[in-house]
């Protein structure tokens, strides 16, 4: 049985999906069974429930834990600027949400009339702090 994803790591498990295939642009129905993704192109099944996406994100983590290299695939600006967006919809909890990631902004949608906007200058704060709360930058 796969473990349970957080909406952080399956943002951020599909977002490297979508860096890899070159898309800034996307559209993810999000909820606590999967997410159905529709990016045009998009190489990999449009379908993901929490089994796939928890399988694919052992795959992206064994490539975290290994030394890099320079085949080595990354999250990129798409999974890292999904996986704060994650990140804050764990936070506020509840679901599903529809998702439409452009090029510098996330919008996210949800049940009762919860809506919000994550612009660039908000994604890349956030990601700085995530990894600075996460001990990977010097105090």
């Amino acid at each position: 049985m796969a473990p349970a994803v957080n909406y952080q790591e399956t943002l951020r498990t599909l977002g490297t999906l979508l860096n890899q295939a070159g898309r800034d642009r996307a559209f993810i129905a999000l909820s606590a069974q999967g997410a159905v993704i529709n990016a045009d192109p998009w190489a990999w099944q449009p379908v993901w429930d929490t089994a796939h996406i928890g399988a694919e994100s052992s795959v992206q983590r064994g490539w975290r834990l290994d030394p890099r290299t320079r085949n080595t695939p990354r999250a990129g600006r798409v999974g890292n600027a999904l996986r704060v967006v994650g990140a804050a919809l764990d936070t506020d909890g509840g679901g599903p949400f529809a998702i439409t990631l452009e090029r510098d902004i996330v919008r996210v949608q949800g049940p009762g009339g919860y809506e919000r906007t994550f612009g660039e200058h908000t994604l890349r704060r956030r990601q700085v702090l995530g990894s600075h709360l996460r001990g990977q930058l010097p105090a």
